[in-house]
């Protein structure tokens, strides 16, 4: 059970640096293009009702 535990942990960090990565001013499509296929990977491995949410979103409200 712990290292499920700690694999998505680990999946929560990967998700949220793909999500500020993508957010940021990156000129290279690509680049983004593969941080939003990581934060995908994450979202579709995680399972929502499990996983604890994070208390703040990288989003902009505005968007």
């Amino acid at each position: 059970m712990e290292s499920s535990h700690e694999l998505k942990m680990a999946l929560i960090k990967i998700r949220l640096m793909a999500d500020i990565t993508q957010s940021a001013q990156c000129r290279n499509d690509e680049y983004a293009l593969v941080m939003e296929m990581i934060s995908d990977m994450a979202d579709s491995v995680l399972d929502e009702e499990d996983t604890p949410s994070v208390p703040f979103s990288v989003y902009d409200d505005e968007e």
